[in-house]
């Protein structure tokens, strides 16, 4: 039986329901035994300016999703493990203890190429890891690991029946995440751990009056709210409101923490010059990667959109933007 097609052309129109489950290194399985074999991925895409986006129509995901994104979100990884891998290490270890029963679920939203699951799948291997993301971009490594394809922006994160003892949320801000939080509040066993973390791209400065304005920089992350708002239809997103949707869909004991993390190579401790000189790296791949989103906003020129982005490339790159930094936000909460 053939595998359906991508939602926008290639074939017949694929449900943004479907899910796809890596059974092998080299296909999908669909929850309808259909398998999707490795040399049909490239119908679940389209080029668009130079880049290779998914074909989900509506959705509110506005990267592209290609190998290049797959190494910068591998590379983003790296970053927050140098930043946050031990308290990783210690909230698992604490919710998964050393074993039971093996029926205990990790889910993680957003999973991109799936380096969070595989890591920590390999360490708590007594516990089945769940990744989602809205194209096949993932490869199944490990046995207590596997993949799932649908937009949660959409549909939510699915039916499951409360047998969920992690859910873990990177980097997704869009619009509806209230109502994200809700699901996963619904998919929780009792007790059950939310893990979300976020980078606010907004850049700070570690003094009142710079030398070094970042003018490019400020006017590229205002066009990227906007991208940002078009794509969330007007929904405005901001980390710092996660802690209160949390309450409100009903969970408890919220704790959150804001870590300045330095772009750039300019903060005294060498393990820190090596951590900035990282998210250097990567925000300089995400403005790359926001170049097309943007050249999608009504209007947008394609002259103007290449010369702004050469210039914050120049700004990211200049000697004299030290000082600048990007917050991030590891909230974490828990079903009562």
């Amino acid at each position: 039986m053939p595998a359906p097609g991508p939602p926008n052309g290639g074939g017949p129109n694929l449900p943004t329901d479907l899910d796809l489950a890596l059974s092998d290194t080299n296909s999908v399985a669909t929850g309808s035994n259909v398998t999707i074999q490795e040399h049909e991925y490239e119908r679940y895409y389209t080029p668009r300016h130079g880049r290779r986006f998914h074909t989900f129509p509506g959705s509110q995901y506005f990267l592209p999703a290609d190998e290049e994104e797959s190494r910068r979100l591998r590379e983003q990884h790296q970053i927050f493990q140098s930043l946050l891998g031990g308290d990783y290490y210690q909230l698992l270890g604490e919710m998964l203890g050393t074993g039971g029963n093996g029926d205990i679920v990790v889910l993680d939203l957003g999973c991109g190429p799936g380096t969070w699951v595989e890591e920590f799948a390999e360490e708590f291997q007594f516990a089945e890891f769940i990744g989602v993301d809205l194209v096949p971009m993932a490869r199944q490594q490990l046995e207590n690991a596997q993949f799932e394809c649908y937009d949660i922006s959409a549909r939510g994160i699915g039916e499951r029946n409360g047998d969920v003892g992690v859910v873990h949320a990177r980097c997704l801000s869009f619009g509806d995440f209230g109502r994200l939080l809700q699901d996963a509040h619904s998919v929780l066993t009792p007790g059950g751990l939310l893990i979300s973390i976020e980078i606010d791209w907004r850049l700070d400065h570690q003094s009142e009056f710079p030398h070094f304005n970042m003018q490019a920089t400020q006017d590229f992350l205002g066009r990227v709210a906007t991208c940002a708002a078009v794509a969330n239809a007007g929904v405005a997103w901001d980390p710092a409101l996660i802690p209160g949707w949390l309450v409100d869909a009903g969970f408890q004991n919220v704790q959150r923490e804001v870590r300045e993390i330095p772009v750039g190579p300019w903060m005294g401790s060498q393990p820190m010059q090596e951590l900035g000189r990282l998210v250097q790296t990567m925000y300089i791949k995400f403005v790359a990667a926001m170049r097309s989103a943007l050249l999608r906003l009504p209007g947008a020129d394609v002259a103007q959109v290449n010369d702004l982005v050469a210039e914050v490339m120049h700004e990211l790159e200049s000697e004299e933007n030290d000082g600048w930094s990007i917050p991030v936000y590891l909230v974490t909460a828990y079903k009562g």
